[in-house]
């Protein structure tokens, strides 16, 4: 095991005592499953179905709670970006992005309703991170407001989660241990392909989750490994290759390939693919749903506002004692500038006219 992985574990194991303290404090029934590698459809599915893994899922009877737990110390977290920065200057999945395509594939693979699943980034190490996210019903917690979950999670709504979930979840928690090599070798897969497009085509084609149709029999296509001589690069020696091919060619005996084009860039940037959240959303926007943590927050942004404004109205009203003060400071000045005045012009006798003399005191 590399460091990599102890410091994984070792993250996992701290978030399931953390939600563990949460599920001892809500008023739902939650049924938590660890550890889920779920399988579905992708252009890199050369064996059937691709596979991804989930760390935790909670599901209560309103919501499914997706969460995604990361241990390390983040130097650079923009969470519109594709990739974050760790302290020693490595570059690693935003896990925002991530658990939104977590998500995506969940609500595929299950028929859920998108508003209906609740994602979560748990960052252990880092102490401040702004709660809300890019995506509808999406939030990130630290150690520090972790707390704050279980406003998330005793959330009640109208439309009640179909009961079904649970036994199909518990069904692949029973086969996830089984498919773990099978996960991993499908990564190495994916990489593999990724390297080789990228090499060939200068950039990433395929998204993990894109699905791409054969026009033949609307199958799916998928990659596959061959090793040819490409003539079409004048390359006479026999390599790697990759071709899409039909996923139903062992069943329905579909032959339709599409082979890699010897143009550099355009290999396979003409092909139609279809993103997970067109084939989830539809076109639509997924509406954020009205939970207690949202409420939690309007109701605390609106208590800062009166307390900002408790605050202007007691500066404006010390900025006012304090003009008044200074008024009443030169009130009493002019009263007493007034009366040597007065004292003044007593000790003149009028003679005529304009003409006054004083009297000797």
């Amino acid at each position: 095991m590399d460091y990599r992985e102890k410091k994984g574990l070792e993250g996992e194991e701290k978030a399931r005592e953390l939600i563990g303290e949460i599920l001892d404090k809500c008023p739902h029934n939650v049924q938590k499953f660890d550890n889920l590698i779920i399988p579905y459809m992708s252009v890199y599915a050369s064996n059937g179905e691709f596979t991804t893994e989930l760390d935790h899922v909670l599901v209560t009877d309103y919501y499914v709670f997706i969460i995604e737990t990361k241990n390390e110390n983040y130097k650079k977290m923009d969470y519109d970006d594709d990739l974050w920065m760790l302290q020693n200057g490595e570059t690693t999945s935003n896990p925002i992005i991530q658990n939104h395509m977590h998500k995506m594939v969940f609500c595929e693979k299950f028929g859920l309703s998108a508003d209906k699943a609740i994602t979560v980034e748990l960052l252990l190490i880092q102490k401040n991170a702004k709660l809300k996210t890019q995506f509808s019903n999406d939030y990130v917690f630290t150690k520090e407001n972790f707390h704050l979950f279980l406003l998330l999670l005793a959330s009640s709504s109208r439309r009640i989660i179909d009961k079904k979930i649970i036994s199909d979840l518990s069904l692949i928690h029973r086969k996830s241990e089984n498919m773990r090599h099978r996960h991993k070798k499908n990564i190495e897969y994916a990489e593999d392909v990724e390297r080789w497009v990228k090499n060939h085509e200068k950039h990433y084609v395929f998204a993990r989750t894109d699905r791409i149709r054969c026009p033949l029999c609307k199958g799916d296509l998928v990659f596959r490994k061959s090793t040819y001589k490409d003539s079409q690069r004048n390359n006479q020696r026999r390599s790697k290759q990759y071709f899409l091919g039909c996923s139903n060619y062992v069943n329905h005996e579909c032959k339709h390939i599409v082979n890699y084009s010897g143009v550099r860039g355009k290999g396979f940037d003409s092909l139609v693919r279809i993103s997970i959240e067109e084939r989830v959303l539809e076109g639509q926007m997924e509406e954020q749903e009205i939970n207690l943590l949202e409420s939690y927050m309007s109701i605390k942004e609106e208590n800062q506002e009166l307390v900002n404004k408790i605050s202007h109205y007691k500066n404006t009203l010390f900025e006012k004692d304090k003009t008044i003060k200074e008024l009443e400071k030169n009130q009493v000045k002019l009263k007493e500038k007034n009366k040597r005045l007065d004292y003044e012009r007593q000790l003149f006798r009028h003679i005529i006219g304009p003409f006054y003399v004083k009297d000797s005191v």
